[in-house]
């Protein structure tokens, strides 16, 4: 591990070139999705019984005349000249509906007002807010509209926040930075330690030929029958002893250790399996909502993805951070936002409001939590295995030549 360190530390030019990217990637995003999906809202109410065009204010000859009417003979300029009505219009993105019998509201997409990255500073304020105040009150005289929020008459919705969008790609840059490297480390300390594959011991894959052979026999003696269950009882208890991550309702707790240790011992067979009756059983003795096998099959490939990383095989950081990467991405992340949405929408699947809430839910818990908690997760992960890797070899749980190798990393 102190290896790893000071390898890192020689790649700090590396890691530094990579944050700023990051940085700058998650802020030129933040920008892309704010121009292509906010919106600004105008409410507004029509005074002294004033007469209100509904159609002749979305018609296109009315709105080319707004737009003329921002020309100015002096600077020769039109402040309204990047606005394509006709696209808006095309697009349904300049909207009116009647709130009530003298109240409305006018919804227009961001993009059609701001400069792409640059916002124009106007003394009035912002086009959309310029534009819509000239449209509305040209139809009906200034004296009859009084708009709501009239210090700036438009309120913009659906923006990404820059800040947190540069902090999230900060974070996937660093994660993604560090693991890229541990990787092509350990995969240097493969090529300088010349470790034996392919002995029926220890693998280089898992689509060697027999592999899945000695996988299904991972458990044939009751000995085996007896260490799987004591571990498979301590990793029930944990699941029931959740730590506040933070975010949220999300709980983090030390389930993932046990569920580790199982898989590196069993394979990812038995951790599939033990992954079912783990959701399953925790399911009858703390019910929670209703049972969704969707959740079982998410903690079953979580169990296999362990075996498939650390079962018969060189366990070093990398295959375990790699193993963390998979878990926390793809079955938390992205599974787990999918399998939430499908819940909360009772399975009405690839509507609005699922779509909303994939989003929402990734990207305002379970993608910060899950980040956030990558390296130190598999840090402890890695600790702890090289810590009972004695005992598991003890009792011959695992090869001579894995223990072998788990000792070299002290």
């Amino acid at each position: 591990m102190l290896n790893l360190f000071k390898y890192f530390k020689k790649k700090k030019i590396t890691i530094l070139i990579m944050i700023i990217v990051s940085i700058l990637f998650g802020y030129f995003l933040s920008k892309i999705v704010t121009y292509n999906r906010a919106y600004y809202v105008a409410k507004f109410e029509i005074t002294n019984d004033a007469i209100f065009d509904l159609k002749k204010i979305t018609s296109k000859e009315y709105l080319e005349e707004i737009k003329a009417s921002g020309y100015n003979e002096k600077t020769k300029t039109n402040k309204y000249e990047n606005i394509n009505i006709s696209k808006m219009l095309k697009k349904s993105d300049f909207t009116i509906k009647q709130i009530d019998e003298n109240r409305y509201e006018i919804k227009t997409a961001y993009k059609y007002y701001d400069i792409f990255f640059i916002s124009s500073s106007i003394s009035l304020g912002t086009r959309a807010k310029m534009f819509i105040k000239d449209s509305v009150t040209n139809l009906v005289g200034e004296e009859n509209v009084v708009f709501e929020n009239e210090t700036d008459i438009v309120k913009l919705y659906n923006s990404a926040s820059t800040t947190i969008y540069m902090l999230y790609f900060l974070l996937i840059g660093i994660v993604v930075t560090l693991s890229v490297m541990t990787i092509i480390y350990y995969k240097m300390d493969d090529q300088e330690n010349n470790f034996v594959y392919d002995n029926e011991e220890t693998y280089r894959t898992i689509f060697h030929k027999s592999y899945f052979k000695n996988a299904f026999k991972a458990i044939s003696k009751t000995k085996d029958i007896a260490i799987l269950g004591l571990l498979f009882g301590m990793m029930i208890v944990c699941k029931f002893i959740p730590l506040p991550s933070g975010f949220g309702d999300l709980g983090i707790s030390f389930t993932y250790i046990f569920f580790a240790i199982i898989s590196l011992i069993y394979g990812p067979i038995y951790g599939f399996l033990i992954g079912m009756l783990s959701d399953t059983i925790g399911f009858i003795i703390k019910p929670s909502g209703y049972f969704f096998f969707g959740y079982t099959l998410q903690a079953a490939l979580s169990g296999m993805i362990y075996g498939i990383c650390l079962y018969k095989t060189k366990v070093n950081y990398g295959k375990v951070l790699l193993a963390r990467i998979l878990i926390n991405m793809l079955m938390n992340v992205l599974f787990g936002s999918i399998l939430y949405a499908i819940v909360f929408t009772d399975f009405k699947l690839f509507s609005k409001d699922f779509n909303e809430y994939v989003k929402s839910y990734a990207i305002l818990f379970s993608l910060p939590k899950n980040l956030f908690y990558l390296l130190p997760q598999s840090l402890l992960l890695y600790f702890v295995i090289k810590r009972v890797s004695p005992v598991l070899n003890h009792f011959g749980l695992i090869s001579d030549e894995v223990y072998d190798h788990i000792k070299l990393l002290e």
